[in-house]
């Protein structure tokens, strides 16, 4: 593990994870993490949907306390997480689905070596080829998992695309057209927040915020079925509550169009006591 992930573990604004054996696992090298810090960091401007205010560019902590409910929530959770090094370059990753909203062009995802932010050698899954524009969506689902109340947090680099370069998380997947979003697009230069709903995208928030969009970096959300906090680098980003979607979902890594990506170290928590474990899709 680098020093950047072990940053992202133990750093502030993470899940506030206490975690029990987990006996069922998804996916390659599926790890319990370790609980972190409270929330220290500040956040940039954000707007629409954010329920918190902003003051001097600083988001001020909500009312009621947003950490402080996770941790009492995580009390039970579980953890699984999604590293690649084990997987073959140039192959599908195991455990994963491929899958459009507004569907468009078959796309290429695969397993690549990649530079971490010190220069050392990893692999990731990246969408390496994708021809599509405008709104079609492009997604890669976790299979064999289904749940409602969760904190995923993914490490994320733009490898490429003139449109909409960046990429996102993608919660409560009802099927390939509805679900909610959480977006990065460096030329756009923001961090956003959407439920797209048969194929449509609704805005819930708007983060201003300018990034390196030459190196990695770490996109995050929390969703405890009353509140979503999403953040970008430690900052956050959103706060905001929305009913769209209330039932349990899949969870996955989304790129827009003709915007190229790769992703490492999927962490997930599920907030709350677990369900039963999903059979693993074939």
């Amino acid at each position: 593990m680098n020093t950047h992930n072990l940053k992202t573990i133990a750093r502030a604004g993470a899940c506030a994870w206490l975690f029990v054996t987990a006996q069922t696992v998804w996916g390659a090298d599926a790890k319990p993490e370790a609980k972190p810090a409270a929330n220290q960091g500040a956040a940039p401007t954000a707007t629409h949907g954010v329920i918190a205010p902003v003051v001097d560019g600083v988001m001020r902590p909500p009312t009621m306390s947003f950490e402080k409910e996770y941790e009492k929530r995580n009390r039970q959770g579980f953890a699984f997480r999604w590293t690649f090094d084990k997987e073959q370059i140039g192959e599908f990753p195991k455990d994963w689905e491929s899958v459009q909203t507004n569907a468009g062009t078959p796309v290429k995802w695969q397993i690549v070596e990649e530079k971490d932010n010190l220069g050392k050698t990893k692999r990731a899954i990246a969408l390496v080829e994708s021809k599509n524009t405008g709104n079609v969506f492009n997604l890669l689902l976790a299979k064999g998992f289904v749940e409602k109340n969760v904190c995923v947090q993914v490490d994320i680099k733009s490898t490429g695309g003139k449109e909409d370069p960046g990429g996102g998380i993608v919660w409560r997947v009802k099927d390939a057209n509805n679900y909610y979003l959480a977006r990065w697009n460096w030329k756009e230069k923001n961090f956003r927040v959407y439920a797209v709903v048969d194929g449509k995208r609704k805005m819930l928030s708007n983060c201003k915020i300018e990034v390196d969009p030459a190196v990695w970096h770490e996109l995050e959300i929390k969703d405890n079925g009353e509140r979503i906090l999403a953040e970008l680098d430690e900052a956050d980003c959103a706060l905001i509550d929305d009913d769209t979607f209330t039932e349990p979902g899949r969870v996955g890594l989304y790129a827009k169009g003709d915007s190229l990506a790769a992703f490492d170290d999927v962490r997930l928590s599920i907030l709350g006591k677990p369900k039963a474990a999903a059979p693993k899709t074939p």
